[in-house]
């Protein structure tokens, strides 16, 4: 079971639309691999998962290993999730 709230989506579906919500990600994501410098963590090991939450916003949490686990809320208007079709 996850420690996490909420029913895991791909992130693969999910667009951000909230204002400022794709630099805010990729920040968040630069801050983890700079914290596992030297780690087990390479380009493309990143592991992001994503929550729907109840009121419809959406966790996202970032892992690596060795660092603690970062997560950022967007409001319920400030995703979608998207068709891969």
């Amino acid at each position: 079971m996850s420690k996490y709230p909420g029913t895991m989506i791909s992130m693969a579906t999910v667009m951000l639309t909230a204002e400022g919500a794709n630099a805010e990600l990729a920040a968040a994501v630069a801050d983890v691999r700079a914290q596992n410098r030297g780690g087990a963590l390479t380009d493309g090991l990143m592991l992001q998962l994503g929550y729907t939450q109840d009121d419809g916003s959406l966790l996202v949490v970032i892992m690596a290993p060795g660092v603690e686990d970062r997560t950022l809320r967007y409001p319920a208007g400030g995703w979608r999730e998207r068709s891969l079709d």
